[in-house]
């Protein structure tokens, strides 16, 4: 759909925010996506302020391998990184708007890294990953990008820890992968 943009918040306080900037008229039409179950936040009931999301944020600052995350799903990523060893080779940044993405951020992002992991909890196809790579082939950045996220394939019913286990995005998952490229 033309100016739709699409979020993704992090967190309950995120949602409870975006929630009330909605609330005060947006130029566009917007779909926000949040996941089923519980969440992760105790504090989430502050004071309401607007906020811009459509600016991606900083979570942790590394030097070799970027994640790109929308959604919870950036929680994972948040506890994958929290004992990791070489944490500070990595970077996690959340992109809590997928449409349009942060491109200023984004360009900042493929010149500091070598590597760009994106994760989702949605499909992997026409998701923040394919948005991401094509970005990086537009505007001619020489680095791998690996898309995580839900595969263009029947997935079994379960629990949500058995498909993100399934589909690779859990913190095991992600604490493989970034082994495997550090």
């Amino acid at each position: 759909v033309p100016n739709m943009e699409i979020v993704a918040p992090l967190d309950e306080e995120e949602l409870r925010q975006l929630l009330y900037t909605a609330s005060l008229g947006l130029e566009n039409p917007i779909a926000i996506r949040y996941p089923r179950g519980r969440g992760v936040g105790l504090n989430w009931e502050i004071p309401f302020q607007k906020i811009d999301y459509k600016k991606g944020k900083v979570l942790q600052q590394g030097t070799d391998v970027a994640i790109i995350s929308t959604g919870f799903i950036g929680n994972n990523a948040l506890a994958a990184l929290a004992d990791f060893d070489l944490k500070e080779k990595v970077s996690l940044y959340h992109f809590g708007c997928v449409k349009p993405l942060d491109e200023v951020l984004l360009h900042t992002i493929c010149k500091q890294h070598r590597v760009v992991i994106t994760l989702e909890d949605a499909t992997i196809e026409g998701g923040l990953g394919s948005a991401v790579a094509e970005f990086v082939t537009m505007h001619d950045y020489q680095l791998p990008v690996y898309r995580l996220g839900i595969p263009d394939a029947f997935v079994e019913h379960g629990t949500i820890g058995e498909l993100q286990k399934e589909c690779g995005i859990d913190v095991a998952g992600l604490r493989r992968l970034l082994n495997s490229l550090l």
